[in-house]
């Protein structure tokens, strides 16, 4: 049986991880870049960038363990499941030790490939070594990383994850208020992330007693399983990671080299929504796996339906507050004058980008499926047509359009692929027709979009223009509780309204004027999502 105290318990879990997340690196990247200066600052980002790349060298076998952990362990096939991961462990420690030859290369050679200034050449090869060396250890531990997902228990994985984030920016601080320099960063930067995945070695060890790791154990059938899921896995990803990344290099073809900025400010606030909505999606990746593992088709029809329809509530009630503030919120960050160019608006840009997102957020219920069913081809597939038309539109409509037609690009892209393709390929995959899907899961959030536009046009006619923040943020909540209630009020069907509302007058009767003390809004609100959808445990 599927359980929505779970669901609820990792969406809200993933909300808070990636809230802290955010706040941590609004606060702490402009003291960084005082107390370093812009030189160590560049070095440091420079840094930073090289090792991202290191990500790419397991070419998607973390996700291949991760989707055979988790499918061996819905069946209770324990002896599989530690065979599984011995051998992805012993493939990982492989690939650790080619991260660290890599870093240890890369320290050398750096003044040699990059210009860096001779007072801080000294520095930069500690910097690589030191935060390469660490990410060489993530790969040895990943194993264990991939439990907490195995067991739904992202709330466990991002109590961790907060933790060790918020010790890393009191190291970074306390290293650098003391007068500690890049190379003391780094040594923080890495012990903190060693504390992270010795924490998480250890919890792994604490959920799931029976998980072991043997390099006995490895197995060269179990190599060729994941790694067939996680090479497509891998695909799909980069491609569409490849394709949206070469939006700014296809501006700075046809245009002034300075646009990009302009079209990077939109693109900023776009991934806060993305960043937003992208971990309520993730939480049923397990959910698939388990279910397809287990044979639970009926039960996989529910959540891709009921689900879509949920995320589509959020997707369209946070993009509605985006779209009436855009103009407002650039205004007030980055001033009048830099709001419109020759070459596009900045607010324009930012919603064509929203639609994009919202667009692409509505099947993302569905790739989760599609992954948990190891459908990876299929994905590839789409991935592939989706970065064909991205880069096809964009190369057309930026000489045009300017920094508009990128998002163009994006929206229209997103439109033949999320719209147009996937739930064909989705309920053909869950043997649903195309009516149906689009009558239970569809029907009730475009209703509330017309509406919202509606409500839009009313906002604009009463609400006067916000001159500071505090006035934005107000403007904003009176325009999100309405909104709110008329989401519920659309979105819901009746027997969902009616247990919503029998579970908050319950709830009131029973607290009275202690509700607040005794009930926090994160609990209320899972409890009441729980009611709400309670035909997922049917």
């Amino acid at each position: 049986m599927l359980s929505f105290r779970t669901i609820c318990r990792n969406i809200f879990s993933n909300w808070a991880g990636f809230i802290v997340h955010a706040l941590i690196a609004f606060f702490l990247t402009p003291f960084v870049l005082h107390q370093l200066g812009d030189a160590r600052y560049g070095v440091w980002a420079l840094v930073m960038s090289i090792t991202g790349y290191y990500g790419l060298i397991d070419l998607g076998l973390r996700s291949g363990l991760t989707q055979y952990i988790t499918r061996y362990l819905a069946r209770q096939d324990y002896d599989q499941m530690n065979r599984s991961a011995s051998t992805g462990f012993v493939v990982l420690a492989l690939l650790g030790l080619i991260v660290f030859l890599t870093s240890c290369c890369l320290a050398f050679a750096a003044r040699l490939i990059f210009k860096i200034p001779i007072e801080v050449e000294a520095e930069v090869a500690w910097c690589i070594f030191i935060v390469g060396s660490g990410t060489a250890v993530q790969f040895w531990f990943f194993p264990f990383s991939s439990v907490f997902v195995a067991t739904q228990r992202y709330d466990l994985s991002n109590a961790i994850g907060i933790f060790t984030r918020v010790l890393t920016a009191l190291a970074i601080v306390g290293c650098l208020t003391r007068g500690y320099g890049l190379v003391a960063v780094s040594l923080a930067t890495a012990i903190s992330n060693l504390v992270d995945y010795l924490l998480r070695w250890r919890i792994a060890k604490r959920i799931l007693p029976q998980f072991r790791i043997s390099p006995r154990l490895f197995g060269r059938a179990y190599f060729r399983e994941f790694v067939g899921y996680g090479t497509w896995t891998f695909i799909c990803h980069s491609t569409v990671q490849a394709a949206k990344s070469s939006g700014p290099i296809i501006i700075g073809l046809f245009l002034p080299i300075g646009v990009i900025g302009k079209y990077s400010l939109a693109l900023t606030a776009v991934k806060l929504y993305e960043g937003f909505l992208g971990p309520a999606a993730r939480v049923f990746y397990p959910v698939a796996t388990n279910m397809d593992a287990t044979g639970d088709i009926q039960g996989l029809r529910r959540v891709y339906i009921t689900g879509t329809r949920m995320l589509l509530l959020v997707a369209i009630l946070i993009g509605f507050l985006g779209n009436a503030f855009a103009t407002d919120f650039f205004r007030l960050w980055i001033g009048e004058k830099a709001l419109e160019n020759a070459h596009g608006s900045i607010p324009g840009t930012f919603r064509v980008l929203l639609l994009s997102a919202a667009i692409t957020a509505s099947q993302s219920i569905g790739a989760q499926i599609l992954f948990g069913r190891r459908e990876v081809r299929k994905l590839a597939w789409m991935a592939c047509v989706y970065a064909t038309t991205y880069l096809v539109l964009s190369v057309g409509l930026t000489p045009r359009f300017g920094i508009m037609g990128v998002a163009l690009a994006a929206a229209i892209s997103a439109f033949v692929v999320s719209v147009a393709i996937y739930p064909y390929v989705c309920c053909r995959c869950l043997g649903l027709t195309i009516k149906q899907y689009a009558r239970e899961a569809y029907v009730r959030p475009v209703v509330l979009l017309i509406l919202l536009l509606q409500f839009h046009w009313f906002k604009d006619a009463i609400l006067p223009q916000p001159t500071t923040w505090l006035t934005f943020a107000l403007m904003g909540l009176a325009t999100f509780v309405p909104a709110l209630a008329l989401a519920m009020v659309v979105v819901l069907t009746p027997s969902e309204r009616s247990l919503a509302s029998e579970k908050i007058m319950k709830r009131f009767r029973r607290n009275g004027s202690r509700w607040s003390h005794s009930a926090p809004l994160p609990t209320w609100l899972f409890i009441t999502v729980k009611q709400i959808l309670a035909r997922f445990s049917r």
